[in-house]
């Protein structure tokens, strides 16, 4: 999945404007995760070929840890996204608007002509 990602950033960076893409970050967590479960399943591995019962913990502990890097995948990413609103939010005035396409903001000024007609208003109240 890495190397999809990476390889789609690397075809459409010529057609990106801006600072990069937004599925850089995105790739970086999905390898930190899969490091983490890489890790696991290594000490996992060495603790059987040891022949050492703290593979049983381990092990027992193996589906919990599988699904804490998948919920922290899904914060991890939320979070970035969060973050960049807020960044872009505070850097320049864009406008989201349907499809997210950031646009600058439109000022429209409409001069009102207002006609006073008789004398029964009062302008004073």
């Amino acid at each position: 999945m890495a190397y999809r990602i990476w390889s789609a950033v690397k075809i459409s960076a010529d057609h990106i404007q801006g600072l990069g893409s937004r599925l850089v970050p995105l790739l970086y967590i999905l390898i930190e995760s899969a490091a983490l479960q890489l890790f696991v399943e290594i000490v996992l591995l060495a603790l059987y070929c040891s022949n050492i019962h703290a593979q049983y913990v381990l092990g027992e502990s193996l589906v919990p840890i599988v699904g804490i890097t998948f919920n922290l995948m899904t914060i991890r990413s939320k979070l970035h996204v969060m973050t960049e609103k807020m960044n872009q939010q505070h850097s320049t005035h864009l406008v989201e608007t349907i499809g997210n396409m950031p646009h600058q903001p439109i000022h429209v000024k409409i001069p009102q002509d207002v006609e006073h007609v008789g004398s029964d208003l009062d302008l004073e109240k």
